[in-house]
């Protein structure tokens, strides 16, 4: 959700907009964010990265993109990194900033009236420990094929 100065155009607010147009009319926008926001550059802790979570939401909110309907959104809580995890370019402490954010995108996605869905028991590797496995990715399609009937 940050502007990332290493990698531009790698912030969804900065693209957002462009995505909604180009793609109207919206039934459901899947948002799963969150992982790379507790790198250690960008300073943010979990209520920070809910807060640009929710500037993302109204900023998704706002764009005429929804065919005369009210938005509808999913928020997908990633889950969160592994113990054990030790990267140098997402930096010291990131274990633990991202053991918050499920929670911190529970109460942004509950305050904001949108959906909200937890993919915590998904399945992380023990390469990166932060990106699903391919046992991971079924059991996140089965959550999601579960959820976005009952939404559309």
């Amino acid at each position: 959700m940050f502007a990332d100065p290493l990698h531009e155009s790698m912030d969804a607010l900065s693209v957002l907009y462009s995505l909604l147009k180009s793609h109207e009319v919206i039934d459901l926008l899947i948002i799963m964010l969150g992982t790379n926001d507790v790198k250690e550059r960008f300073g943010a802790n979990a209520a920070c990265i809910g807060a640009g979570m929710e500037r993302l939401l109204l900023k998704a909110k706002s764009v005429d993109c929804w065919g005369g309907k009210t938005p509808n959104i999913l928020v997908v809580a990633p889950p969160r990194i592994k113990e054990g995890f030790h990267d140098a370019v997402m930096g010291a402490g990131c274990v633990e900033k991202s053991a918050g954010v499920a929670e911190q995108l529970r109460i942004v996605a509950q305050r904001q009236g949108v959906h909200f869905l937890d993919a915590a028991q998904c399945q992380f590797n023990d390469v990166d420990f932060m990106h699903l496995t391919r046992h991971g990715h079924a059991q996140l399609a089965d959550l999601l094929t579960a959820a976005v009937p009952t939404l559309v």
